[in-house]
């Protein structure tokens, strides 16, 4: 058996809940964004995500960040931590 005998592109998999009325694409967001002046624009975040090493990559990220100068946030597992 091969290993990619099993792999779909998301295309392929969402392909057929069209008929029930699920549509395909990011135009709706976008342009949904763009009704509200696209806000993602102004805002810097960076979002990581994973089944592990989340809290290590977001030490070591806000560790370089904050001695770069930049004020971090970090908001995990419900828990808040803001370094000014």
């Amino acid at each position: 058996m091969k290993d990619n005998q099993f792999r779909f592109t998301n295309n392929q998999l969402l392909q057929p809940f069209q008929r029930f009325g699920v549509h395909l694409g990011l135009e709706r967001i976008i342009a949904l964004l763009g009704y509200l002046d696209n806000p993602h624009h102004r805002v810097s975040i960076l979002h990581v995500g994973g089944t592990n090493g989340k809290g290590s990559v977001c030490a070591y990220l806000s560790s370089m960040l904050t001695a770069a100068g930049y004020k971090v946030g970090r908001c995990g597992s419900f828990l808040a931590k803001v370094a000014a």
